[in-house]
């Protein structure tokens, strides 16, 4: 009879960690969305921008500098590299055509396991 009373307690404890871990768990998991929604429309709008300035060339981006200097800066870049409308409009078609031109020429290893090799093998970033 003790035996059993004590497995019951044992297992109610395992049960009772058991439940604490998938709490944890799911609190990071919701705190891991609520960043990725932040981040996310912030990321678009990055490479957006990329986009844009390097369709804008020397010319284009000599323009832009000199409307910032006709303007309230932090406004106006306020504007620039928050996510909009427009934006979310133009990532479709800036994501489809970008590519990036940064080419890793440190490693070159088989089993290499940094970003670069793992998103490149994957083509994800």
């Amino acid at each position: 009879a003790e035996h059993k009373k004590a497995l019951k307690l044992e297992l109610s404890s395992k049960r009772k960690q058991r439940n604490k871990l998938a709490r944890q768990v799911e609190k990071a998991r919701v705190r891991y969305q609520g960043a990725l929604d932040q981040l996310l429309p912030m990321q678009r709008t990055a490479l957006v921008n990329r986009f844009l300035f390097e369709r804008l060339g020397n010319r284009g981006y000599a323009g832009f500098i000199k409307r910032l200097s006709d303007t309230d800066i932090v406004k106006a870049l306020g504007k620039q590299y928050n996510p909009s409308l427009w934006k979310g409009l133009i990532y479709s078609y800036a994501s489809w055509r970008y590519k990036s031109r940064l080419v890793d020429k440190g490693c070159h290893g088989e089993d290499c396991a940094c970003v670069w090799c793992r998103c490149g093998k994957e083509d994800i970033c």
